[in-house]
């Protein structure tokens, strides 16, 4: 698996593995239509996650950042089966570009 980017799996759990703090995130679903994200790292961090058509967007109104490490960053309410991720941005406190990769295909399991 990549650093610093995102996979998700066909249930709609997006995985993040960072090597540092991410203050915001977007990105769109292929393949599926989002209507909203909730629980792991970025609920847990304070984050606001908002899904509308394919495109999802995460950040803190108060400046809080998920913390560098990985795990489910949230899971998304779908319709349709997601193919994978798209338009990749992740940025740290200062706005400057944390991801290193751009796309991703579906994450299964083995």
């Amino acid at each position: 698996a990549g650093v610093n980017t995102l996979y998700i799996n066909d249930a709609g759990e997006v995985y993040y593995n960072f090597t540092a703090d991410c203050a915001g995130f977007q990105f769109i679903v292929e393949g599926a239509t989002a209507s909203g994200g909730s629980g792991g790292a970025a609920v847990s961090a304070g984050f606001t996650v908002s899904a509308g058509g394919s495109t999802v967007l995460g950040f803190s109104f108060g400046g809080a950042v998920v913390p560098a490490g990985s795990g489910i960053l949230t899971t998304l309410s779908l319709t349709g089966t997601p193919t994978g991720l798209s338009d990749i941005t992740l940025s740290d406190s200062n706005a400057e570009n944390l991801h290193d990769l751009t796309s991703t295909d579906l994450c299964v399991s083995p």
